[in-house]
C-alpha cells in the first residue's frame, strides 16, 4: 500500500519527464508493499473533438472510448493489465511494478521518460496496490504561463497609421493547440485557435481585450 502520492512533470531539452513520489505504508512483520503504475497518453485533439476538458470528464471519456473500466474495485486492476497486454495499445501505454526494497527508504521516487513528441498529449495515470487505487489526469508542465504574440492591424488614424485586418501572430513551434483568452463585458472568454502561425481577429476586438494566450494542454484536466 502507499499514500501521499505526488506527481510533477517537466520538459527537458531532449525528453519529457514525469516524476512520481509516494510513501509506502508498511506494517512490521507484514507483507512487502508493492504497487503498479499504469500510464496512457491521449492526443489532446481527441479530447478537444469531444469537448472534454475536466478531470472527471476525461476519466469518463477514457472509460467510454478506450474501454478501460476502472469503476469496479474487483476488476479495475485486471482491466488495466489486459488493456496494456493488447499489442495495439503498447505504443501509448506503460505498466511498471514497484516494490519496497528490503531496508529501503519508505519514500519511493520514480521517473517516467517520454519523447518530446508527446508534448501535446494528456496523461491518464493509475497507481494501485493491494488496498490503494488513485487516478490522475495531467499535462506536462512546461512552465509557460502564456505564449508571446504580435498584434497588428486595425483602423487607420487620420489616414496615416495602422490599417489592414487585425491579427495576432506567433513564433512558437505551432505543434500545440493554443487558446486565446479575451475579455468581454468583464468576463473571460476562451477561444480555441486553429493551427498555423497567424489568426485574424474580429474588427471589434482591441489589443486591450486580449488577456493572454495559453496552450490548450495547460487547461485540460484543471
Amino acid at each position: 500500500m502507499f499514500e501521499n502520492l505526488k506527481i510533477t512533470s517537466a520538459a527537458a531539452s531532449d525528453r519529457l519527464e514525469v516524476n512520481l513520489q509516494w510513501k509506502w505504508k508498511y506494517i512490521p512483520g507484514g507483507p512487502t508493499p508493492s504497487c503498479e503504475v499504469f500510464c496512457c497518453t491521449i492526443p489532446e485533439n481527441q479530447l478537444l473533438r469531444d469537448s472534454v476538458f475536466s478531470q472527471e470528464e476525461i476519466i469518463r471519456w477514457v472509460v467510454a472510448n478506450k474501454g478501460i473500466d476502472i469503476a469496479s474495485p474487483e476488476t479495475q486492476r485486471e482491466n488495466l493489465r489486459a488493456f496494456y497486454r493488447n499489442p495495439m495499445n503498447r505504443s501509448s501505454c506503460r505498466l511498471n511494478r514497484y516494490t519496497l526494497n528490503s531496508g529501503g527508504n519508505d519514500v519511493s521516487v520514480q521517473r517516467l521518460e517520454y519523447p518530446l513528441t508527446d508534448i501535446d498529449k494528456i496523461f491518464f495515470l493509475c497507481i494501485y496496490g493491494e488496498k490503494s487505487f488513485e487516478t490522475r489526469v495531467f499535462a506536462i508542465d512546461t512552465k509557460e504561463t502564456c505564449i508571446p504574440y504580435d498584434f497588428a492591424g486595425g483602423r487607420k488614424f487620420l489616414g496615416m497609421f495602422g490599417g489592414g485586418r487585425k491579427m495576432i501572430s506567433f513564433h512558437d513551434s505551432g505543434n500545440r493547440r493554443r487558446v486565446l483568452i479575451s475579455r468581454y463585458q468583464n468576463e473571460e472568454v476562451y477561444s480555441i485557435l486553429p493551427g498555423g502561425d497567424t489568426y485574424y481577429l474580429d474588427d471589434s476586438v482591441s489589443q486591450e481585450d486580449i488577456v493572454r494566450v495559453v496552450y490548450l494542454s495547460s487547461l485540460i484536466g484543471n
